[in-house]
């Protein structure tokens, strides 16, 4: 079996902290060299106990430096989908990349943030047609904002997504189209919401395992919104996940 092989298919885990012990797990040598980017702290109530703060952290993401998938600074180009806080974005760009970041509740078209971070006001669609019900709000899907940008995916070094209630539909848009194959970084998080359960937040993290991609850290995200306590059993859960993978076919540890 390979060091790297996928976890457990999807249809072997029952129960909540199978789940979620599945979506933590990491390989310990699967990056030698792990940098976070970002971060923004604030203490928050506790959803089930409204006495108790929590220090919260949000935007901050690892990304792996080992060579052959770290950001090569002579040409490094980071697409950052779904902009609630720009940390990350902007000490990615501190490091030498350009970073693109897109958000469809910007409050301008474009926004120049530094030489090396931009964000224009655009959601990345996941090809549903509800996205077309609000006209104040502009979706596209990411092949067509290469292809508006006159951009191929080859030259994406890493993509980050964070759009709240349609992270696994573009996730699996992402997947589906290919173009996920030719980045050598994907970012993602899951947020607790109606619409998608972190079965199906598992099931493309495995979608994507036996694709390639390595998942090289894992967090969960304790903010209070993500807390919730199961009707029948009472058990405390967190709905909130962190992921960030390398696509292994660039990976090599002697040679960029």
């Amino acid at each position: 079996m390979s060091k790297f092989a996928p976890g457990s298919p999807p249809y072997m885990l029952h129960g909540y902290q199978a789940v979620r012990n599945a979506i933590l797990s990491v390989e310990k040598d699967a990056c030698e060299d792990i940098k976070q980017f970002g971060g923004a702290h604030w203490k928050s109530k506790m959803i089930y106990s409204p006495d108790v703060e929590v220090d919260v952290t949000s935007g901050n993401y690892s990304l792996c430096l080992d060579y052959g998938v770290r950001p090569n600074l002579l040409r490094c180009n980071v697409y950052s989908f779904g902009l609630f806080e720009i940390t990350f974005e902007s000490e990615v760009a501190e490091y030498g990349c350009q970073v693109i970041g897109f958000d469809p509740n910007l409050s301008k078209n474009e926004i120049q943030y530094s030489d090396r971070f931009a964000a224009l006001q655009i959601g990345i669609s996941d090809g549903s047609l509800s996205e077309n019900q609000d006209p104040a709000k502009k979706y596209i899907r990411l092949k067509d904002i290469l292809r508006i940008l006159k951009e191929s995916p080859s030259n994406i070094d890493v993509i980050k997504v964070n759009v709240e209630q349609k992270d696994v539909p573009i996730l699996t848009e992402l997947v589906s189209s290919g173009i996920i194959n030719h980045v050598k970084q994907f970012l993602t998080v899951f947020n607790k919401n109606d619409e998608s359960t972190i079965e199906q937040f598992y099931a493309q993290l495995w979608v994507l395992e036996n694709m390639g991609f390595v998942k090289f850290a894992a967090s969960e995200w304790a903010h209070p919104s993500c807390l919730i306590v199961d009707k029948v059993t009472g058990e405390k859960q967190v709905h909130c996940y962190k992921v960030s993978m390398y696509n292994k076919q660039f990976y090599n540890k002697y040679f960029d």
